[in-house]
């Protein structure tokens, strides 16, 4: 049986076609990030281009005092970006 072409590049994942990242803040100075072994879970509000809000179920990978670095799935692919502090809340991961 052949593969049908869908009108984009072959090698582009169904998550990656006509994705649009939100709006970022300029990614600070590693020189004064903070990381830790394990990651953070948090809530990030996101704003798009377009205008539009979503909130994202993620972790903080890194931080300063007045940004972090988000890390969420979306579509399936692992999505990154540095947002203001402001953005982001804590949550609680439920026992297993």
């Amino acid at each position: 049986m052949a593969h049908k072409f869908h009108g984009d590049s072959w090698s582009l994942a169904p998550g990656t076609r006509n994705w649009t990242p939100p709006l970022q803040v300029e990614e600070p100075d590693p020189a004064v990030v903070h990381t830790t072994d394990k990651t953070i879970p948090l809530w990030a509000d996101l704003a798009y281009p377009d205008g539009h809000t979503a909130t994202a179920k993620g972790f903080a990978q890194a931080w300063t005092r007045e940004v972090v670095r988000i890390q969420w799935v979306e579509n399936s692919l692992p999505r990154y970006a540095w947002v203001a502090v402001g953005q982001v809340r804590r949550r609680t991961l439920s026992g297993r």
